[in-house]
């Protein structure tokens, strides 16, 4: 599955889901090689149709050739109609909430677990040094 996730302004988190329902798009190739696409349901098929022919390159052409030199040409024309007005809203694109998305609590619980366990280990460390004292008096 390919998604093109388009967002208005950066995440606040670094988990998102996206709860989108897929349907069938235009396809695209030829004949013989058919590409085919789904579109989130929640944007048109006029809409995304557009985006794709704002987006995609006018022209994109890899030439190879087997003539002694071995050359590769690649040729590319950007689409300079892309801007905000090619991009459809969308919804269904949220950031994760819950326990896992809440990296501020994991990081402090883990280092009060390694304070915890070093505070364990120097009171330890702290009883075996006194009982060793004791015995070899």
């Amino acid at each position: 599955l390919e998604a093109l996730l388009i967002v208005d302004e950066p995440p606040e988190g670094e988990l998102l889901h996206i709860d989108w329902s897929m349907a069938a798009a235009n396809g695209a190739g030829t004949a013989a090689d058919p590409v085919w696409t789904s579109r989130p349901d929640s944007i048109s098929l006029t809409d995304w149709t557009r985006l794709q022919n704002d987006l995609y390159p006018i022209l994109l052409t890899i030439s190879y050739c087997d003539c002694g030199i071995d050359g590769m040409e690649v040729s590319y024309m950007g689409n300079s109609r892309l801007d905000a007005g090619s991009v459809p809203s969308s919804e269904g694109i949220e950031v994760a909430d819950g326990f896992v998305a809440k990296e501020g609590m994991w990081v402090t619980g883990g280092i009060l677990l390694l304070l915890a366990a070093g505070g364990i280990e120097w009171y330890r460390l702290r009883q075996t040094q006194e009982l060793s004292e004791k015995m070899f008096r």
